[in-house]
C-alpha cells in the first residue's frame, strides 16, 4: 500500500512539474513593413498562468530576415538592442508582461522577417512555449497603399505633437522606453496632443487606424520647456 501511495504521489508531481503554466500570446497575422517606416511593432504577451513567481529565459532565433533589417525584443523591463537575443525575465504569480518584437527596416522595402521566441521556465525546463512572429509574409494590412508619409512635428517637442496628416488615424498611443503606455488621444479635428507634462526623454508614438491596426511607429524625442 505504501509503495503505490508512494508511485501516486511521484506521478502526481511529475504531472505538476511537467504542465505548461505560460501562455504566449503573439499577432495573428503579418505585421505589413514598409521601407520608410523607423520601425514596426508586433505586439505580444506572456503571462505566467500559475500563482507561483517564475524565472523564464526567452531566446531569439531568427528565421528570416531581409540583408540590412534589424530586429529587437521588448519585454516588461527593457526593450534591449538587436544583439540581444537571450534574456531572463521574472514574472510574479497571474503577471501579464508585454513581449513585443521590433523590425527596423533602414530604408529597405520588399523585406521580411520571420522571428521565432521561446520562453523556458529555468527551474523547470517542461514549463516552455514558443511563438512566431511575421513581417510581410503576407499582404493583410489595408493601409499598404496610403500609409506611407504620415510625420510627427516638431521633433523634438516641448508642449504638443501634430501629425502631417491624420486621414487613416484614429487615435495615437505614446509609450515610454520600456514599452508601457503613458498617454492615448483620439485623432482629432485641431490635430494637435498634448504631451508638456511627460518627462524629457525617448517615446514611442504608435500611430493606429481602423480596427486597432498600427500604422506606423514613430520616435519622439521629448525636452523640456522653457
Amino acid at each position: 500500500m505504501k509503495q503505490t501511495l508512494l508511485l501516486f504521489f511521484l506521478s502526481f508531481s511529475f504531472f505538476l512539474s511537467a504542465q505548461v503554466t505560460l501562455t504566449l500570446t503573439v499577432p495573428e497575422s503579418s505585421l505589413e513593413v514598409m521601407g520608410n517606416e523607423d520601425q514596426v511593432i508586433a505586439e505580444g504577451t506572456i503571462k505566467n498562468e500559475s500563482t507561483d513567481s517564475v524565472t523564464l529565459r526567452w531566446t531569439r532565433n531568427i528565421k528570416e530576415l531581409t540583408d540590412g533589417w534589424e530586429t529587437a525584443v521588448c519585454d516588461k523591463n527593457l526593450c534591449y538592442i538587436p544583439s540581444i537575443g537571450e534574456m531572463d525575465l521574472v514574472l510574479a504569480g497571474e503577471e501579464t508582461s508585454i513581449f513585443n518584437i521590433y523590425v527596423y527596416p533602414f530604408g529597405i522595402a520588399n523585406g521580411e522577417a520571420v522571428v521565432e521566441m521561446t520562453l523556458t521556465d529555468v527551474s523547470n525546463s517542461e514549463n516552455t512555449v514558443t511563438g512566431t512572429y511575421t513581417f510581410n509574409k503576407t499582404s493583410t494590412s489595408t493601409f499598404s497603399v496610403n500609409r506611407p508619409e504620415i510625420k510627427i512635428f516638431p521633433n523634438p517637442t516641448t508642449d504638443y505633437i501634430s501629425l502631417t496628416q491624420s486621414e487613416y488615424v484614429e487615435k495615437l498611443v505614446i509609450y515610454n522606453i520600456v514599452g508601457r503606455p503613458v498617454k492615448t488621444f483620439n485623432a482629432n479635428y485641431g490635430n494637435q496632443y498634448d504631451v508638456a507634462d511627460l518627462p524629457r526623454g525617448m517615446y514611442l508614438v504608435r500611430l493606429v487606424g481602423n480596427n486597432d491596426q498600427t500604422i506606423k511607429t514613430v520616435r519622439l524625442s521629448k525636452k523640456n520647456g522653457a
